[in-house]
């Protein structure tokens, strides 16, 4: 293991690093070049742990250092120690020789790093090892010449004598050696510039010595002084691209996780209370507000008569009996007759009283009675529509005035008509008239209400329970078709789905602490009733679908901040609320999750 290596420790430079590049070192001998501040060395421990692992590795520790105390240290250690002297502005001495050059002496840099800068960097490529042979070829002087130091204390070959004088001379008149590479260091080039104008000088220094290129820092002109040797310049690029690299690296990294909650099915059954007395939600009773709805529609369908058959029927029909006579009531007995314009006789089916007269605001108004009346002989002849008829009582007995003011009409046609082969109404014609009208009254009802609840939701529905039906004949009727009337009057209470969605997630997520999206649940209700006294509408609503448990996004981003891969996936593992969770990493050389949870994107995802 022999060799020196010379380690030129930074200010910044910590004991770890250092001393894993001194465990590192193949050479037998590591020389430190020291900095007068620096974080290694700057306590006695520093060299005790150097001493133990150069003790421990066979190894030799030279420090170099301008400081007092630390070469007191340094010697207390058994570490051998060399101390630099001031610099001084002195007169060149030396001529051209074929190794590089000390640098020109005419700027003394007094700055506080002066000493730190006399050697070379000692990064990686540029450490090195220097075999015994090349030290002693550096100390040795030519032939003829011997090392002395000057009056400035800087060493310089002297000739032993004649033949050393004719020695020196020829060196003198030398030339220049010049070079094609143009890596040359601008130092040396500087220092060459410089010796071939000086063939006057008269004696010639030695090659430089390792110890004397540790000692002699060089020095620029003052015009060049702010330049830097390309060395520098690459070691500014690399580390501002390092600096600007660990920039993006620790401030650009953003997350973004993708939760799948754990699910369970749901299988609710909620009694919901809806009505226009009610201001605002309430989960806790399942009240929510309504829209108080009243509408009436009627709707009329026909079927043609199917039977067929020899009948003899009568007509039937209905007329109202009008009194404008006088304001005393007029009482027709059953089988009243009333003769039609054309002179059929119909005859009433029940006995009525007719009203009187009476006044109003000034007004004549006549009293009116409906009743239901039948031909009286069989046959379609007496198929007729509407029209007036008179009491023929009154215009046998020549009454002309109580004739004209005691009538009847109709607003319908007389039908049911027949004597022979006639069409008949069957039951099933009835049946589909009765089903078209009630179809067509409920939406009828359904348009209306969708116009009134303007976007809200009916629970109500329209069925026969609720609809008045009339028809134009009856099953076995005689007659070519049969008419059906559907009129419906709907009461009910209309209501907002966002407000019953609301009361059915409270009720889960306070019953079973369950999240639901309503787009993926099914609500449906049933066991409606209405009270038109209070005007509330009551109902039940069945849940169906998947449930989550709940999952805060933001306590998540921040029990992650700073995880990797692994530590994450065993967090979401420890999760009972979690299913499942992707973990997107960006830019493509973030490695962890970052620190700030405002770079952290929790997206909850059902499935």
């Amino acid at each position: 293991m022999a060799g020196i290596k010379i380690i030129n420790v930074l200010k910044d430079d910590t004991l770890p690093e250092i001393l894993e590049v001194f465990r590192q070192a193949p050479a037998g001998e590591v020389i430190f070049v020291l900095p007068k501040n620096g974080k290694v060395f700057h306590s006695e421990d520093h060299f005790a742990a150097f001493a133990a692992e150069a003790t421990a590795t066979g190894k030799t520790i030279s420090i170099m250092t301008a400081n007092a105390v630390t070469a007191s240290h340094a010697r207390a250690h058994g570490f051998n120690v060399m101390t630099a002297k001031p610099k001084r502005a002195r007169t060149p001495k030396a001529v051209v020789v074929s190794n590089p050059p000390p640098a020109d002496d005419d700027i003394v840099d007094t700055s506080e790093d002066a000493f730190q800068d006399d050697v070379p960097l000692t990064s990686d490529e540029r450490q090195q090892v220097v075999g015994q042979d090349e030290r002693e070829e550096e100390t040795n002087p030519p032939p003829g010449f011997h090392i002395e130091d000057d009056d400035q204390g800087a060493p310089v070959e002297v000739a032993d004598d004649d033949t050393g004088a004719e020695l020196a001379s020829a060196r003198r008149k030398m030339p220049v050696p010049q070079t094609a590479n143009e890596d040359l260091d601008y130092i040396d080039k500087v220092w060459r510039d410089r010796a071939a104008q000086q063939a006057s000088v008269r004696t010639m220094p030695p090659a430089p010595s390792l110890w004397s290129r540790m000692r002699v820092r060089p020095h620029l002109p003052s015009v060049t002084f702010r330049r830097f040797t390309r060395s520098v310049v690459v070691v500014a690029a690399v580390a501002a691209v390092v600096v600007l690299g660990a920039t993006v690296y620790l401030t650009t990294g953003s997350a973004s996780v993708v939760i799948t909650p754990a699910s369970q099915p749901l299988d609710e059954r909620i009694t919901v209370t809806a009505s226009d007395a009610i201001a605002s939600v309430d989960p806790t009773f399942g009240k929510i507000p309504g829209q108080l709805i009243e509408l009436t529609k009627s709707a009329t369908a026909t079927a043609t008569a199917s039977g067929q058959r020899t009948v003899a029927s009568k007509a039937r029909g209905r007329i109202i009996i009008s009194n404008s006579y006088s304001s005393t009531p007029q009482t027709l007995v059953s089988t009243t007759r009333f003769t039609s314009a054309g002179g059929l006789v119909y005859r009433t089916l029940s006995t009525v009283t007719v009203p009187g007269t009476t006044v109003n605001a000034g007004v004549a108004v006549p009293g009116t009675v409906t009743v239901d009346v039948i031909a009286d002989q069989p046959g379609s002849q007496y198929d007729i529509p509407a029209g007036t008829f008179k009491i023929a009582a009154y215009v046998e007995k020549g009454d002309t005035e109580r004739a004209a003011k005691v009538f009847g009409t109709s607003t319908d046609p007389m039908t049911g008509g027949a004597n022979g082969p006639s069409a008949v109404v069957q039951q099933a014609d009835y049946d589909k008239a009765h089903d078209d009208a009630l179809a067509a009254v409920t939406k009828a009802v359904q348009d209306a209400l969708a116009t009134q609840a303007d976007g809200m939701r009916i629970a109500s529905t329209v069925d026969s329970g609720n609809t008045a039906f009339t028809s134009s004949a009856r099953v076995d009727d005689a007659a070519a078709s049969v008419s059906v009337t559907a009129t419906t009057t709907l009461t009910t209470v209309a209501f907002r789905q966002a407000d019953l969605d609301r009361i059915v997630a409270d009720t889960i997520l306070q019953k079973d602490r369950l999240v639901v999206d309503p787009a993926q649940v099914q609500e449906n209700i049933s066991g409606v009733t209405f009270d038109p006294t209070l005007h509330t509408l009551s109902f039940t609503v069945a849940v169906t679908g998947p449930g989550y448990k709940p999952v805060d996004a933001a306590a998540v981003a921040n029990d992650i901040t700073g995880m990797d891969s692994s530590a994450f996936q065993a967090y979401i593992s420890g999760r009972a609320d979690i299913q499942q969770a992707a973990l997107s990493l960006h830019p493509f050389w973030t490695r962890s999750i970052p620190h700030k949870t405002d770079a952290i994107h929790v997206e909850l995802q059902d499935r």
